[in-house]
C-alpha cells in the first residue's frame, strides 16, 4: 500500500494529540488490515501485534478478535501453521460470543486452509459452505465469489474436477456481476488449476496468463508462488523443459520474497520437475529433499492428495526417458495441489 511506511510511524503522535489512547489500536489495526491483503506482511504484522496489545489493554474484545483474525492470516502466509490455527480459532470463538456473524467470516480462510494443509478436506468444505451460506444471507457480495472459489479449490484437492470447474465458473460469474476483479482473477486461477489437471494444457496456460498479467498490472508480482509455478508445469506437459525451468526459476524468486517456507517448498518442487525433465536426476532429487524438509519444518508435510506433481517428478528422475504425459487423462482421475499461497 503506497504511503503506508510513511504513515505508520506517525500514528502514535497523531493519537496522543487527540487525547484518546483507545483510538490508536484501531488506527493500527485498520492500516494493518489493509496491508494484510495487498502490502508488506512484515510491516502489517508489526502493526497487528501492536494493535492486539492495545485492544487487550483496553479490554476491547471485538478489536482483539479482529486483530487475531488478521494475525492468523499473517502467520499462515509466513508458514506458521500451528500459530495460524490458534489465532483463527480464538478469533472465531470471540466473535461467536460477541454475536459477530459477519466478522466470523474472517476466520474461514485460515481455518479452512489449515484443514487442507493437514488433508482434512471434509472439514475445509464444511467451513467454506457454512461461510458461503452466511455471506449469502448477509448480502456480502465480494465474499460470495471468494467462498465459491474456495469450495472449488477443495473439490480440486478431492480430485473432483467437474465440481471444481462448476464452482470456479460460478465464482467468476458472481465476481463479474459485482465488478470484483480480484475475485474474478481468483476464480480464473482455480479454472487454470483444474484445466491443467484435466490435461487441457492450452486452456490452463490461457487462464494463468490472465492471472499473471493482472498480478503484474496491480503490483502483486510476488504475491503467490503458485502463479508462475503452474505455467511451468504446463510447459513440461508440452515438452518445453527450457521454458519450464525459466518459469520455475521465476517462481523460486517469488517464493523467496514471500518469506513463506511452504511457498519456497512449492518452488523447489517446481524446479525439481524441470531438472528431472532435463535429465538432471541428482539435482531433482536434492531439490525434492530440500522441499520435503522445509514442509516438515512447518509441521505440514504434503498430504497424499497433493503429491501428484512431486510423485511424477520422482518417477521422471528415476527414469529420465519417461516424459510427462501430454494427452488428456480422465477428468476425475487424480487429485491435485492448490498450495500457496
Amino acid at each position: 500500500m503506497p504511503g503506508s511506511r510513511a504513515l505508520a510511524p506517525h500514528l502514535d503522535t497523531a493519537y496522543d494529540e487527540t487525547g484518546r489512547p483507545d483510538g490508536c489500536p484501531w488506527a493500527r489495526w485498520f492500516l494493518a488490515h489493509a496491508l494484510c491483503g495487498t502490502g508488506s506482511q512484515s510491516e502489517g504484522g508489526v502493526l497487528t501485534g501492536r494493535a492486539l496489545d492495545g485492544f487487550r489493554a483496553h479490554g476491547d474484545r471485538w478489536g482483539e478478535a479482529a486483530a487475531l483474525a488478521d494475525r492468523s492470516v499473517q502467520r499462515l502466509l509466513a508458514g506458521d501453521v500451528a500459530g495460524s490455527q490458534r489465532d483463527a480459532a480464538r478469533s472465531d470463538a470471540l466473535f461467536a460470543e460477541l454475536g459477530g456473524a459477519c466478522s466470523r467470516l474472517w476466520s474461514v480462510y485460515p481455518l479452512a486452509t489449515v484443514a487442507e494443509i493437514h488433508g482434512e478436506y471434509e472439514r475445509a468444505d464444511r467451513l467454506k459452505r457454512a461461510g458461503l451460506a452466511a455471506a449469502e444471507g448477509l448480502g456480502l457480495t465480494t465474499e460470495v465469489p471468494d467462498l465459491l472459489a474456495g469450495i472449488g479449490r477443495t473439490a480440486l484437492l478431492r480430485g473432483d474436477l467437474d465440481e471444481a470447474r462448476t464452482y470456479h465458473a460460478a465464482a467468476r460469474e458472481r465476481a463479474v456481476e459485482v465488478g470484483f476483479r480480484a475475485g474474478e482473477i481468483n476464480a480464473v486461477l482455480g479454472l487454470g488449476l483444474g484445466a491443467r489437471r484435466a490435461g487441457l494444457v492450452e486452456e490452463a496456460e490461457a487462464h494463468m496468463r490472465e492471472v499473471l498479467d493482472w498480478h503484474r498490472a496491480v503490483g502483486l508480482d510476488s504475491a503467490n508462488a503458485l502463479v508462475p509455478a503452474e505455467p511451468g508445469f504446463s510447459a513440461l506437459a508440452r515438452g518445453d523443459a527450457a521454458g519450464a525451468l525459466k518459469l520455475q526459476e521465476e517462481g523460486y524468486g517469488t517464493a523467496l520474497a514471500s518469506g513463506d517456507p511452504r511457498a519456497v517448498a512449492l518452488a523447489l518442487e517446481g524446479l525439481a520437475s524441470a531438472h528431472a525433465a532435463a535429465g538432471q536426476a541428482r539435482g531433482a532429487a536434492l531439490l525434492l529433499g530440500a522441499a520435503a524438509a522445509l514442509r516438515a519444518s512447518t509441521g505440514a508435510p504434503l498430504p497424499p492428495a497433493e503429491r501428484l506433481d512431486v510423485d511424477r517428478t520422482g518417477r521422471t528422475a528415476r527414469n529420465p526417458w519417461v516424459r510427462p504425459p501430454s494427452r488428456r487423462p480422465s477428468r476425475t482421475a487424480r487429485p491435485c495441489p492448490t498450495r500457496r499461497r
